[in-house]
Parts: C-alpha cells; sequence; structure tokens
C-alpha cells in the first residue's frame, strides 16, 4: 500500500491521486515472495509527490527499485515573426505531453 513518496529523502504522505504521480513497476519474483505474482513477476506500486516528481523519477535496475533525477527536458524553440521583438521565452514540454 502506498503510504509516503518514494523518494527516502521526503516524508510527504500519499492522500489523493491527483496529487504527485503513481508509478507501476513490474518485477521478477522468486517463488519465496509473498506478493501478487502474475507469471513470476509482481507489480508494484510506487509515488512520488508533487515537489519530488517534478525532478525525479521511479525506476528498477536488477530487481531493486530506486529514484533517481529525471533527464532534463530541452527547451524548444517557438517561432516568432520577424517584426515581434525576442523575449528570450521558451516552451518546456510538460510530464504529461
Amino acid at each position: 500500500m502506498l503510504s509516503k513518496c518514494a523518494n527516502p529523502a521526503c516524508f510527504a504522505r500519499f492522500r489523493y491521486l491527483r496529487q504527485g504521480k503513481i508509478f507501476k513497476i513490474e518485477r521478477h519474483t522468486s517463488s519465496s515472495e509473498g506478493r501478487r505474482k502474475a507469471g513470476g513477476r509482481s507489480i508494484e506500486h510506487f509515488w512520488l509527490c508533487e515537489s519530488c516528481e517534478k525532478v525525479l523519477t521511479v525506476i528498477c535496475e536488477k530487481g531493486v527499485v530506486s529514484t533517481q533525477p529525471r533527464p532534463p527536458v530541452p527547451a524548444a524553440r517557438v517561432k516568432r515573426d520577424e517584426d515581434e521583438p525576442d523575449l528570450g521565452l521558451a516552451f518546456h514540454a510538460g510530464a504529461g505531453a
């Protein structure tokens, strides 16, 4: 059951689905593990709070689940008309885009 942010350094409590981001991680399991199995695999859910999900993601490497920094999203330059001043603005795609 989800109870707190998956970031070990964060103590935010899980309260609502609309806050933060939930990650569904599938791991290979041994028969001795007591988790729900689907053909030798278990499905686990991890949650990052709103603050942490902006800079972290949840990964599973070699059966170990951890958080790591999100890769930076490159800024897409917006084409402007030549007669408009350049305001130095850039567009960043959101996490759901």
